[in-house]
């Protein structure tokens, strides 16, 4: 069995640099560092970092001063930062850059008295920081059907955003179906170059592959983007939380085999299942990958 690892597979730079961050944090002093909120979407990377001594709290009432508290990379909205302060909490502040911009740009537009669409889940981190940033007021959709519902004038000042880790073609389906009854409608097309390229990764080799595995946690919006994509061309495509889910019927029938991981999949965790498939597989020759396309992004 033959193994093809999509281009662009794993953690972005952004995921990261904050692993980096909150690991030399960890390093430097252990006892009193706290998350809010999981620093990436992925169960074994937040297992490693509680070992490091990561604590979880569920509110800025059972933080001190002096205690350092991480913000993670979906952001947070501008209370916690200012309870923070006010509590003489430090912040370490691991917020990706492109979720930064996204924060701004919704604040501006609000600012700007423009009814906001985001695309995305409503529960997502990201998306409720990026409500706090500009009021709470804005629409979250995540696919047509939501739209339809709408009472939206379309004489209004409106602008549709989007999560950073949103479906690019569901974003294209929302932005399409909008225009035709907005015709000013301004659109920011806000999904991240990590999420895009990783997700036409998949389309360069699913045409070469008998299946499909996306390697990362259900509860990461970008891993189960990609899910759906695969699924799209395998329906038989597989979600590989952890390694040791894989069994030897996971692999009956399959000569070629395609992955790809999400973007807060770090590479030692890729490696572990493809060890994993190795010690399962009586055919297995190895894998390959497309050169000069690993996650820099």
């Amino acid at each position: 069995m033959k193994i093809i690892i999509a281009p662009y597979a794993g953690a972005c730079s952004g995921v990261k640099k904050a692993l980096r961050v909150t690991e030399t944090a960890l390093i430097q002093c252990r006892d009193n560092i706290y998350c809010l909120h999981d620093i990436v979407h992925n169960k074994q990377v937040m297992e490693k970092l509680y070992r490091m001594g990561l604590q979880k709290v569920e509110s800025l009432e059972k933080l001190i001063a002096g205690d350092n508290l991480i913000i993670n990379t979906h952001g947070t909205g501008p209370f916690t930062y200012q309870n923070a302060f006010s509590r003489g909490v430090n912040i370490i502040d691991t917020t990706c850059s492109n979720v930064r911009h996204v924060q701004k740009l919704a604040g501006d537009l609000a600012n700007d008295n423009h009814q906001l669409i985001i695309t995305g889940e409503k529960n997502h981190p990201e998306v409720k920081g990026i409500l706090e940033w500009c009021h709470g007021y804005p629409i979250v959709t995540k696919d047509i059907n939501d739209m339809l519902s709408l009472n939206i004038k379309a004489d209004s000042k409106i602008a549709l955003i989007s999560q950073t880790t949103f479906s690019l073609s569901r974003f294209s389906e929302i932005a399409q179906h909008l225009k035709k009854y907005c015709p000013a409608l301004k659109i920011y097309q806000t999904i991240c170059r990590s999420t895009e390229l990783r997700q036409k990764g998949i389309l360069e080799i699913a045409g070469k592959v008998d299946t499909l595995w996306v390697i990362g946690s259900a509860h990461s919006a970008n891993t189960t983007a990609l899910l759906g994509i695969a699924q799209n061309y395998h329906p038989d495509s597989r979600l590989i939380e952890d390694a040791d889910e894989i069994n030897i019927d996971f692999l009956y029938g399959i000569n070629t085999l395609g992955i790809t991981a999400g973007a807060s999949t770090p590479d030692w965790v890729i490696n572990t299942v493809l060890k994993r498939i190795s010690g399962l597989s009586k055919n297995y020759v190895g894998y390959t990958e497309s050169l000069g396309k690993h996650s820099s992004f």
